[in-house]
């Protein structure tokens, strides 16, 4: 699956519903290509450095978000 497709499907019921409780593995299916993108993505919004080791134990969306705000501060 790839991520950024999905999000631009036209149709709303084709794109993932996404919740703080959202696995980005397991109900997103973000395989380890994905990831690096979703990485380099924070990176670059937020302009914070992310642990790859440490942002890749992260996979409920409040756990990312959580983490950006800590490397943030």
């Amino acid at each position: 699956m790839n991520l950024l497709k999905v999000f631009h499907e036209k149709s709303i019921d084709s794109q993932p519903k996404i919740d703080w409780g959202t696995d980005i593995v397991d109900d997103l299916g973000i395989d380890s290509v994905e990831t690096l993108d979703l990485l380099n993505a924070i990176e670059e919004e937020f302009q914070v450095n992310p642990n790859i080791s440490e942002a890749n134990t992260k996979r409920k969306i409040s756990q990312i978000v959580d983490y950006i705000i800590e490397i943030g501060k």
